[in-house]
């Protein structure tokens, strides 16, 4: 069975770009910290520079978890040091962050749940203000609701398994 989103869902997500590319824009034009990025997010942006020309194992880098500094290094690998694009895919995660909201939050509670917690994601400001800075945020909650999502997947999957084998064996 296919499952269809709400037409409501799919203009959360519109609004959601929209969001994300505005702040962008004014961040891009109105901040100072758009070049010149500071405190952790200096310390991230120099550790990813350094992986990504080829220092991956510096032991130095030990002091803090480096899933972030990982997956910027591999973005500025392959796009070069620039903080934009990993800003856009950033924004991209967070976007993706108000799909997986709505699929958690639909399974457990229902459709106006899953559109609840889409339109909180998609409007909440210091998670669309995080996509800007070379922070672990997004990609941290990312990954979080995908983890969440995985696990309600696997035992929906279960569950099904169950009842099949249930059913097989009362012969139905």
């Amino acid at each position: 069975m296919v499952s269809r989103k709400p037409a409501l869902l799919w203009v959360l997500v519109a609004i959601a770009v929209a969001v994300r590319a505005a702040y962008f824009a004014l961040y891009r034009d109105e901040l100072p910290f758009w070049d010149a990025p500071i405190a952790d997010a200096e310390v991230y942006q120099e550790i990813a520079a350094s992986m990504a020309s080829g220092d991956w194992l510096d032991p130095s880098y030990g002091y803090r978890a480096f899933g972030y500094p990982l997956w910027l290094g591999a973005v500025f690998a392959v796009a070069g040091p620039s903080p934009a694009v990993a800003y856009v895919l950033q924004g991209a995660l967070g976007v993706a962050t108000v799909l997986l909201a709505y699929g958690v939050a639909a399974r457990l509670w229902g459709e106006r749940a899953g559109l609840v917690a889409a339109a909180l994601c998609v409007f909440h400001g210091p998670l669309v203000a995080a996509e800007t800075k070379l922070l672990d945020t997004a990609l941290a909650t990312f990954l979080e609701m995908a983890g969440i999502a995985a696990v309600l997947s696997a035992e929906r999957a279960r569950a099904r398994r169950s009842g099949r084998r249930a059913r097989a064996g009362r012969g139905g």
